[in-house]
């Protein structure tokens, strides 16, 4: 049980350092962060890891959501750069393993039954409310298209030939 106490600890420290910093570092480790949600809420048994996992994907949604309403001076700004982060780190994952902590449709895990936890619940519940909202305002969809369109990018020879040339200064 000490040993739960101290990851839960851990994870704490790191989800409160999300709620303070801004979204464009986040969305540096974004991959990392949502891969730790991921797996603790579907790999865990420790209810304080699972609680304090489920206030993790709270917090990953939560900075989404406050990259797109920052608001400088009368114009509104948005840089999507950890939206797009998120869906990257393969959002949905983590998405589904929330449904299943609120639903409480979830398998044993190594042979130990995980038991309906009203903290995790109500956290998980509220991580995808944000979600909700994000997908509503059709943020999750333009990060998806934009992640496509990069991915496509990257691929496209022309664009690796221009880079290249760029990069040795024969332009």
């Amino acid at each position: 049980e000490e040993n739960d106490v101290l990851r839960a600890g851990a994870i704490s420290v790191v989800y409160e350092v999300v709620s303070l910093v801004d979204p464009a570092i986040v969305a540096r480790y974004c991959y990392i962060l949502v891969g730790l949600a991921t797996d603790a809420l579907q790999l865990d048994t420790s209810r304080p890891v699972r609680r304090v996992a489920a206030c993790l994907a709270r917090e990953l949604y939560a900075c989404t959501m406050r990259e797109v309403t920052v608001e400088n001076g009368a114009n509104e700004e948005c840089a999507s750069s950890m939206a797009v982060a998120i869906v990257n780190a393969n959002e949905e994952k983590m998405y589904d393993a929330l449904s299943r902590c609120v639903s409480a449709d979830e398998l044993a895990v190594n042979t130990k039954t995980r038991l309906v936890d009203p903290a995790t619940q109500s956290r998980s519940a509220e991580a995808i409310e944000t979600r909700l909202e994000l997908k509503a305002m059709g943020v999750l969809q333009a990060a998806a298209a934009i992640a496509y369109s990069l991915e496509q990018e990257l691929n496209d020879p022309t664009v690796q030939a221009v880079q290249r040339a760029l990069s040795s200064g024969a332009l």
